[in-house]
């Protein structure tokens, strides 16, 4: 899908974001990254979307195998 520039996210009112790095084996092999109204998120947010972080180690590992992902 690409990325949003910040412009194109600040006019959506896309002004609050979390970005959580998913680690495996020491390195950060992919980030999850929220995107909401501004002032939307709270800590409790974080410790949620915390939790999704080793789930996505899998398929970020896959992405990676199928040269989805190039570092």
């Amino acid at each position: 899908m690409g990325f949003l520039r910040p412009r194109v996210i600040a006019s959506l009112g896309l002004n609050s974001a979390i970005n959580i790095p998913v680690v495996y084996d020491g390195e950060t092999i992919g980030t999850i990254n929220l995107l909401h109204e501004e002032f939307f998120y709270e800590e409790k947010h974080v410790e949620i979307a915390k939790k999704f972080a080793p789930l996505l180690i899998p398929a970020f590992l896959e992405a990676r195998r199928a040269g989805g992902a190039r570092a």
